[in-house]
């Protein structure tokens, strides 16, 4: 399995003081009727591993620094993988709409909070 187009971006600091730097990859699939989640699974492993931080996937548009990880968007995230974590995909509509999942897409943000926390605003 392969996209069918493949972009990588490269966003800057978060301008309200995350340590991280966010790289992004943009796949692009035609036909979505495979079993996609062993192919994100592996994508997330490997980018975790290159990655300082975590590594997740989410539908176009749902990013911003200030909702990464939050219950208002927890259903456009439907994978991620903390460092050394296992990683997780999601290709239910009705479990990414779950209280459970809300609960673990904020456990990932309270990782991310730990890892890279926020400058002090004077």
């Amino acid at each position: 399995m392969k996209p069918d187009e493949f972009e990588t971006f490269r966003l800057g600091p978060d301008p309200e003081g995350h340590r991280g730097v966010i790289q992004e990859y943009d796949l692009t699939f035609e036909d979505i009727s495979h079993d996609f989640a062993p192919y994100l699974r592996e994508c997330l492993r490997k980018a975790s591993t290159e990655a300082e931080g975590i590594a997740w996937l989410a539908f176009e548009g749902s990013f911003h620094y200030d909702h990464l990880f939050t219950q208002d968007i927890a259903d456009k995230i439907y994978g991620y993988c903390i460092l050394d974590g296992t990683p997780v995909a999601i290709w239910d509509d009705a479990i990414l709409k779950s209280d459970r999942w809300k609960h673990e897409i904020a456990e990932v943000r309270a990782s991310m909070e730990s890892a890279f926390p926020m400058r002090q605003k004077d």
